[in-house]
């Protein structure tokens, strides 16, 4: 959008100096108001596209501080796992309400603020099944502003009833902190087991 008003202008400029060469070929313009015309022609489209960089920049910011959540699966067991999370990806969200529904059952939660890369539990489940074959379908909706003050509504679904139709495996995203804490456990295992051979001989 932003392309095409300044490819506009940039023609209307072309059109207006070939018009004013034109009429001063022709005499319709007196030579020394020439000079003046085309500089408040320059100089208009000049504040122009200043206010649309200006625009443009402003679109960026509170497009930058949005906030962008999503479901994201947890505490997995094998192929299953046992709870859900939302994360949010984009700006800080503030005075969060969260409404999670779940088979008939619909539960609200609050936070103060969510920040960029931080998770949140939203459902878990106590006993087998355990998702996705448990089935159903997950709603969560996400009320929230921005750095700004600007309100969001984001609304979000998982339907485990077509996942586990499809016969659809549900993959683990692991960030950076995850990994850490997965070799950590590791290492504790292991000295655990270390500690156990101690102990036997």
């Amino acid at each position: 959008m932003k392309k095409k008003l300044i490819a506009v202008i940039i023609g209307i400029m072309i059109v207006f100096v070939i018009s004013i060469l034109g009429f001063t070929y022709l005499k319709l313009i007196e030579p020394e108001w020439l000079l003046t015309i085309v500089n408040g022609i320059l100089t208009t489209s000049l504040v122009i596209i200043s206010a649309l960089h200006m625009v443009e920049a402003r679109r960026m910011r509170l497009e930058s501080a949005k906030p962008i959540f999503s479901i994201q699966p947890a505490d997995f067991y094998g192929e299953s796992f046992l709870t859900l999370h939302i994360l949010n990806s984009g700006g800080t969200a503030k005075d969060v309400r969260i409404d999670v529904s779940y088979k008939n059952h619909t539960e609200q939660f609050y936070n103060s603020s969510i920040g960029t890369g931080e998770r949140v539990p939203i459902l878990h489940l106590m006993k087998e099944p355990y998702f996705p074959n448990a089935g159903g379908v997950v709603a969560v909706q996400v009320k929230c502003k921005d750095s700004y003050g600007v309100e969001h509504l984001n609304k979000l679904t998982i339907d485990f009833d077509s996942l586990v139709k499809e016969n659809r495996a549900v993959t683990n995203v692991l960030s950076p902190l995850d990994i850490i804490a997965r070799h950590l456990k590791d290492i504790a295992w292991r000295l655990d087991d270390i500690e156990r051979e101690i102990r036997h001989h």
